[in-house]
């Protein structure tokens, strides 16, 4: 499952269509650091997690984690929460995966039966184009 599975599933399920405050017993999202591993020689943080990510290699194809906790994707938005090395869509019912970076502009999911995706970072400009063109 990809980035855009998730929170499309979030979506379907009704879970992410407007932003929804964090449960009070959840951890808060600062400093949300995953410590680097043997598998993820890149610490997975809040701020490593901003910006533009795609599942296909196409940055028209994105989902943007922007600094307010909130993502974007296909004209669509939601809650994103980071705790520890997993990222959730938080709604009525969180859908989330474990995250792995191998290098700085690579992110694997793990999600919960085993299964793994992995995204790439776009940056702004390349965006912008992919959006002009």
């Amino acid at each position: 499952m990809r980035w855009f599975r998730i929170a499309r599933s979030a979506f379907a399920a009704g879970l992410c269509i407007a932003p929804v405050a964090a449960p009070a017993s959840a951890e808060p999202r600062e400093p949300g650091r995953a410590p680097p591993t043997s598998h993820s020689p890149i610490a997975v943080t809040s701020e490593f997690l901003l910006g533009f990510w795609t599942d296909d290699g196409d940055c028209a194809n994105v989902i943007e984690f922007r600094p307010d906790g909130t993502f974007r994707t296909g004209g669509e938005t939601g809650l994103w929460i980071l705790t520890g090395d997993r990222l959730t869509f938080q709604g009525t019912q969180p859908v989330s995966a474990r995250l792995e970076a191998p290098n700085e502009n690579t992110l694997v999911l793990i999600h919960p039966d085993g299964s793994t995706g992995r995204s790439t970072r776009c940056p702004a400009s390349a965006v912008r184009s992919a959006r002009s063109s």
